[in-house]
């Protein structure tokens, strides 16, 4: 049987890695809008966080294959993680 470590996640790591970057692409462009009030900065805002939010939940409802059900769950930390990206 084997063990994971603490900290090791199965997500590949352009998944993680992309939405990390967009998500801070959109935060760009959004501040970038409220500085100086050109429309074509909130439409780029707009336009980059739908990617975002899409691996985003791509990595929220990945698929759970090859869980043997004895290790700890991590649903939970996943959904307050979620919810804390909508609040």
């Amino acid at each position: 049987m084997q063990q994971r470590r603490a900290g090791v996640t199965r997500l590949p790591l352009w998944l993680v890695t992309g939405h990390a970057l967009l998500a801070l692409a959109g935060l760009t462009a959004w501040v970038a809008f409220l500085l100086s009030r050109t429309p074509s900065s909130a439409w780029a805002a707009s336009a980059i966080v739908l990617p975002a939010a899409s691996l985003g939940f791509m990595m929220l409802f990945r698929p759970r294959a090859g869980r043997s059900g004895t290790g700890p769950d991590a649903s939970h930390l996943a959904l307050g993680l979620g919810q804390a990206h909508a609040a």
